[in-house]
């Protein structure tokens, strides 16, 4: 078929590697992240093994170009996890970072951004005990140089008076993204 791409993490200039289990694709999100007109590809691996840290989830970028995906295009392709420089968190086992992905502009630049849920983070209540599984979701903003962590945040439930509620153990926050 003229036009169809097939990717894998074993297809050149694409970061990282095929692994058993990385669920490559289990989550996408198209977007402009780089501002250049041509749609980019965010692909979710939420069981991603990061060294020993087994399911901790990445995400690979793809930019796009005029004749289609491009490991080359833009940037480059990228490799996002919570292992990232300037990304917040620490990755750990099981966390599926990539499990939900989406692509809106959240209003910085023109570019589109990106959100990351990562529905498996533990986070530590008041007391200090991790809550199992409580969830958080990761934004990445894009720039003209393409996906940019310089100024990320991330947001979980009951976070300063911005979303309501407050977080538990098994919510797993960011499990689905629009």
């Amino acid at each position: 078929m003229a036009g169809v791409q097939f990717w894998t993490q074993n297809s050149p200039g694409v970061p990282n590697a095929v692994g058993t289990g990385d669920a490559f694709g289990d989550a996408l999100a198209a977007g402009d992240f780089n501002g250049d007109g041509f749609r980019d590809l965010a692909i979710g691996v939420p069981g991603e093994d990061l060294g020993s840290t087994g399911n901790a989830g990445a995400v690979n970028v793809i930019y796009g170009s005029g004749s289609g995906l491009s490991a080359t295009a833009g940037p480059g392709a990228q490799f996002w996890s919570q292992d990232s420089t300037n990304i917040d968190g620490v990755a750990e086992a099981g966390d599926a970072f990539g499990a939900a992905l989406s692509a809106w502009d959240f209003g910085r630049e023109s570019q589109t951004d990106l959100a990351i849920g990562v529905p498996f983070e533990d986070l530590l209540n008041s007391a200090g005990t991790p809550l199992r599984d409580a969830g958080l979701v990761n934004v990445i903003y894009g720039s003209a140089a393409g996906l940019a962590a310089t100024g990320n945040h991330f947001l979980f439930q009951g976070m300063n008076g911005v979303i309501l509620g407050s977080f538990e153990a098994g919510d797993q926050f960011g499990r689905a993204l629009y």
